[in-house]
């Protein structure tokens, strides 16, 4: 990856770091959100920033202040983008993942072309580490992904051998937010 990205809260302050190994320097829009896993937006951050060619930028965000947070419920999402374009995108949990409350809720599949889908949830439930499964053999790309509320993310299934078309009948879906 050409940029990386993380934010993180330092006494009820947020930080974002900005990696880039691009050889040029770019004009970027960078946007922050600390949503709860229900998909409401607890504070954001939206600026035009510069991201000087093969340098590590910190940004501290001082004036979004973030207290009376519940770490277990919520998380931060940091993207940034040039021209409609996402450059980097991250999710960041406070704290461990074992300790996050997830919500239920469920995930849809369906076929948009053979072998190519669209995962969707609810628009208030945050899905942790989605994972789709078949019993042919081959790779959904992508897979192992987070899924925002209310977002939809496309799939796509490479088999392994080349006549193989599998419908979304044939295809398992499950998140880490099906455990309790």
């Amino acid at each position: 990856a050409t940029f990386l990205i993380q934010s993180e809260i330092k006494n009820n302050q947020l930080q974002t770091k900005i990696v880039s190994d691009s050889l040029v320097t770019v004009a970027a829009k960078l946007e922050v959100y600390v949503l709860s896993f229900t998909g409401d937006t607890i504070k954001s951050h939206s600026k035009d920033i510069t991201i000087p060619a093969n340098q590590v930028v910190n940004l501290d965000l001082a004036k979004l202040h973030i207290r009376q947070l519940e770490p277990h419920k919520s998380f931060i999402y940091s993207k940034i983008s040039t021209n409609n374009k996402t450059l980097a995108e991250h999710i960041d949990f406070f704290g461990k993942p074992k300790n996050i409350k997830l919500p239920k809720g469920n995930l849809q599949i369906k076929e948009i072309a053979p072998n190519q889908f669209e995962v969707s949830s609810s628009p208030s439930v945050f899905h942790y580490k989605v994972a789709l499964s078949t019993s042919e053999f081959g790779n959904f790309e992508p897979n192992f992904f987070h899924l925002l509320p209310g977002e939809n993310m496309k799939i796509s299934f490479i088999p392994n051998e080349k006549d193989v078309v599998i419908d979304a009948s044939g295809v398992g879906i499950i998140s880490l937010n099906s455990f309790e």
